[in-house]
Parts: C-alpha cells; sequence; structure tokens
C-alpha cells in the first residue's frame, strides 16, 4: 500500500427505495431534506458491495476502485453497513450459510439463471449474518419460539379444522414438529387465511400474536406470512440496543429505523409477506428448525467503547461515545468504516456531524476522536482481513 494514502476518506453513499421504507426517517438521520420525495427511502447503504458500492466523496470514486488502487481486501469489504427506516413490515426472510451459498450461487450460474431474473435465490456467493443496532423503537420478529408456547397460541384460533390440523403435526421432536407447522402454515391456501383472519376480526381478544395477524393481513391480505407471528418470537428494541441474527434463523423487520451491519451480501430467501420470488423448497434447506430467541444488548449509556457481540469473522461492532474526552483508535492493518450516530466527532480534526461515515485507512499510528457523540465503528480483526 502506498505511504501516500489518505488517513480516512469521506463516503458518498446511496439510497434504497423499498415500498416498505418511509419518507422522512433516513432523510432526517442524515440531515438530508433533499431526499424526500414521493418516493419511500427504505435503505442507505455504505460499502463496497457492487449492486450499490459507495463512491469517495472528494473523486468520486467508486470505492470499490479506491480499495483495489491502495490493495485492500481485493476492493471488497467484508462487511457492509445500512441505514434502514421501516414503515410497513419487511418480507420473512432467512439468509444461507455460507457453504449453501456458495453452492446455490454456483449451480445458478451453471444454470445460466440471469443475476437480475427474480426466479435468482442467490446473488453471491456469501453469507449474511447480521446485527441490527436500533435508532429508534424497533419491532422485529426473530426465530422460532418454543413448541410449547406457539401451541398455547394455536389453542386461541377460532377455526378448530386449523387447530386440528396443528397438532397433527406435532411430534415428540422439536425440529421435526416446526417444520411441519412452518410447511403448513406457508401451505394454507389465501382463503384459508383470509376466512381465518376474518373470525379473528370477530373474535374479541387482547393476545398481541393475533393482534398482530390481523395487522399484517392489512398490509399482506392473503399471504402465509400473515401468520409467522404464531410461530416466531416478537422482539422490540429501545434506542441502543441489538441483536445478532445469524445463517438459517427466520425473521421480519416490522417498524422503526435503525443500523444493520452484516458479511457483504445481498442473499436472501424469503418466506412470506412479499410478492417477491418464494422458493419453498430452497428455504427449507436453509431454516434452522429449532427455537431461537436472540440475545439483546444494550449500549451502555456513558460509557466510552462498548463492543457489541458478534459471533462470526466477517465483521465487529463497537459503539463509542465521547463526551469531551479524547479516546484513541490503536493502530491497525485493515480499513474500517466509520458512521457517526448521533452529535459531532471529531477524528484526528476533521469534524464529522451525524450520519457522515468514512472509511480510516491501515495506520501505523494511534488516531484521536474528540468532541461530543456517539459513533460505530465496523471493523475485522486483524487475525482475520487482508490487506
Amino acid at each position: 500500500m502506498s505511504d501516500r494514502s489518505p488517513c480516512h476518506v469521506i463516503l458518498e453513499n446511496a439510497v434504497q427505495h423499498y415500498h416498505w421504507g418511509t419518507h422522512d426517517g433516513i432523510a432526517t438521520f442524515l440531515g438530508r431534506p433533499d431526499l424526500i420525495g414521493d418516493r419511500p427511502v427504505a435503505e442507505y447503504w455504505i460499502g463496497a458491495h457492487p449492486q450499490l458500492p459507495s463512491k469517495v466523496a472528494q473523486t468520486a470514486q467508486p470505492l470499490p476502485e479506491f480499495l483495489q488502487q491502495y490493495e485492500l481486501y481485493d476492493g471488497q469489504l467484508p462487511y457492509l453497513v445500512k441505514l434502514l427506516s421501516v414503515a410497513s413490515p419487511l418480507s420473512i426472510q432467512v439468509h444461507p450459510s455460507k457453504s449453501q451459498a456458495e453452492a446455490g450461487f454456483q449451480r445458478e450460474q451453471n444454470a445460466g439463471i440471469d443475476i437480475t431474473d427474480r426466479r435468482r435465490n442467490y446473488k453471491d456467493a456469501n453469507h449474511k449474518p447480521e446485527t441490527l443496532l436500533a435508532l429508534t423503537p424497533f419491532r422485529a420478529m426473530v426465530g422460532f419460539r418454543k413448541p410449547e408456547h406457539i401451541f398455547e397460541i394455536i389453542d386461541t384460533l377460532p377455526d378448530r379444522t386449523i387447530v386440528d390440523a396443528c397438532y397433527r403435526c406435532q411430534t415428540s421432536e422439536t425440529e421435526t414438529t416446526l417444520a411441519a407447522l412452518f410447511h403448513f402454515f406457508l401451505s394454507l391456501e389465501q382463503r384459508t387465511i383470509t376466512a381465518l383472519v376474518d373470525q379473528l376480526a370477530l373474535v374479541e381478544s387482547t393476545n398481541p400474536t393475533l393482534s398482530l395477524v390481523r395487522q399484517l393481513s392489512q398490509w399482506y391480505p392473503g399471504d402465509a406470512g400473515v401468520l409467522m407471528p404464531i410461530l416466531l418470537n416478537p422482539i422490540s428494541l429501545s434506542p441502543g440496543e441489538s441483536f445478532f441474527v445469524p445463517a438459517g434463523i427466520p425473521h421480519a423487520y416490522l417498524e422503526g429505523d435503525a443500523v444493520e451491519v452484516m458479511a457483504c451480501s445481498d442473499n436472501v430467501l424469503r418466506a412470506g409477506l412479499t410478492c417477491k420470488h418464494i422458493d419453498l423448497d430452497e428455504l427449507t434447506t436453509a431454516v434452522r428448525f429449532q427455537p431461537f430467541a436472540p440475545e439483546i444488548d444494550r449500549v451502555v449509556s456513558g460509557r466510552g467503547r462498548h463492543r457489541i457481540p458478534v459471533p462470526v469473522d466477517d465483521y465487529q461492532c463497537e459503539v463509542l461515545t465521547i463526551n469531551e474526552q479524547v479516546q484513541s483508535l490503536e493502530p491497525t492493518t485493515q480499513s474500517e468504516l466509520m458512521l457517526v450516530l448521533e452529535g459531532t466527532v471529531t477524528l484526528s480534526n476533521a469534524p464529522l456531524d451525524t450520519g457522515i461515515s468514512a472509511l480510516l485507512m491501515p495506520s501505523t499510528v494511534a488516531r484521536t476522536l474528540s468532541g461530543n457523540g456517539r459513533c460505530l465503528r465496523v471493523y475485522q480483526n486483524a487475525e482475520e482481513g487482508q490487506v
């Protein structure tokens, strides 16, 4: 790498306009009123993913080219950061394991399925474990409930035919029971789902799960995904709380603004709440049919440095709080991403306001952070990365 490389570069990033996004969430966070328009702004990508790479703000050079110029990561960061602003539910989805992504991507390449074809399951050969850090109150569904809790909810359904069919899915094996229930709900005909939701509307119930089923049906009438709250854990985060989603865990994000950090991939296998392609057979091979409730981590207010637990090698996350005290970033052989979450953080004499993102270059000397604010640092452990 050249000795003349900059200490850091400010990044210019692009947005994704999906129907589930808000009109002002990301614009407000970034201080960018120009982003408010007729189309919702759902995501803001920070990284070098080929689908929507960032650019170096000063030169407009695509980030992959910049990384190649300085011989970093072969032009591709191992992680991707997104801002999410969710007004209505995203699809229920599962991300494949590394081995499944590699095999699936190669299989579809060999079959000649174009990368833009809606039937395509694998856009790349990587897995997509992810960490979600809430910026506002955030609601989600993540992982299967325990079977005994699922059947407690099933017992409250007004359609005895569906209840009886669910009990026929019950076995002594947790994995078999969850798989059978998952397939049963996703295989129901649209008219059966609509009839059940209509019956729920006539039942006086304070059960939050059934209320969520009715709510989802307003956005996706007749979609089998509206019944997934029966199977999946409801999660509510306060700002500063986070969770990690590994491969194979079904999940859906319902409402709120957040930062999402993930391995650099766009591989999504969908199960419902979508008009996009659903490949139930491929989905089934990826799902982990075991109860899973994510551990909730919380950034402690006032703590200078908080490392969010991430059990994969692709990335690590830290939230740094700076309160008029100078903090140092140790020398590193890796490049890193930094995103200012609130306030103003001065990086080696360069003030960065909320929403500004920067790529920090490898450095043999410590760098300083000062000011009043909070920032997210995303990096890869030196022993895992390459330069």
